[in-house]
C-alpha cells in the first residue's frame, strides 16, 4: 500500500519510476515496532513524463525480472509500466517466486506472450487486482490511484482477519 501511494504521489507530479522492484522498496519500522511503512527509493532511471525507448536493441532500462511488456519491447514507458512492475512485486510477495524466472532474455520475452501465473491459493480479490495490474496492454491496467485504493482496502481488511477475537 505504501509503495502504491508513493507511486500515486510521483505519478501526480508527472514522474515515472521505471524500476519498481523489491530492492527499491525500503521498509521502515516505528520505534515501538508495531507499524511498518514501505517507501519507494532509487529514482536513478526515473523520467519526467513518458520515456521514449532507448534506440539500442542490446540495452534495456529497468530490471528484467520486473519489466513491463512495453519496456521489454523497447516502447514508450509511462505510469502504466510502474503499475505492471508493482503487480509483479506483489505477486512475488504472495508466492515467494518470480513471475518470469530464467535468463534475462527469456524472462523479458516471456511476458510478451504470457500473463504471469497467479496461483489458486492467492485470495480472489488479490487475483483480480493482480490480473488487471499485469495486463499485457498498458491501456488495460488500472490507474495507480485505483490500485492504491484497492490495495488499501485489501490490506486493511486482511490485517483485521488475522487478529484474535476479543476476550
Amino acid at each position: 500500500y505504501g509503495v502504491a501511494t508513493a507511486l500515486q504521489y510521483v505519478h501526480d507530479l508527472g514522474i515515472v519510476h521505471r524500476d519498481v522492484k523489491p530492492a527499491n522498496i525500503l521498509i521502515a519500522v516505528t520505534n515501538d515496532g508495531l507499524t511498518v511503512n514501505s517507501k519507494l527509493g532509487d529514482f536513478g532511471i526515473a523520467s519526467i513524463g513518458n520515456a521514449q525507448a532507448i534506440p539500442d536493441e542490446d540495452f534495456v532500462t529497468g530490471t528484467v525480472a520486473y519489466l513491463s511488456p512495453e519496456q521489454a519491447r523497447g516502447e514508450e514507458v509511462g505510469p502504466a509500466s510502474d503499475v505492471y512492475s508493482l503487480g509483479l512485486v506483489i505477486l512475488q510477495c504472495l508466492t515467494a517466486e518470480l513471475a518470469f524466472p530464467g535468463p534475462a532474455q527469456h524472462s523479458a520475452m516471456a511476458r510478451l506472450i504470457n500473463d504471469p501465473e497467479i496461483p489458486d491459493f492467492v485470495p480472489d480479490k488479490w487475483r483480480i487486482l493482480l490480473r488487471a495490474m499485469t495486463s499485457r496492454e498498458p491501456g488495460d491496467r488500472p490507474d495507480i490511484h485505483d490500485v492504491a485504493i484497492a490495495m488499501g482496502q485489501l490490506s486493511f481488511t486482511e490485517s483485521g482477519q488475522h487478529k484474535s477475537p476479543p476476550i
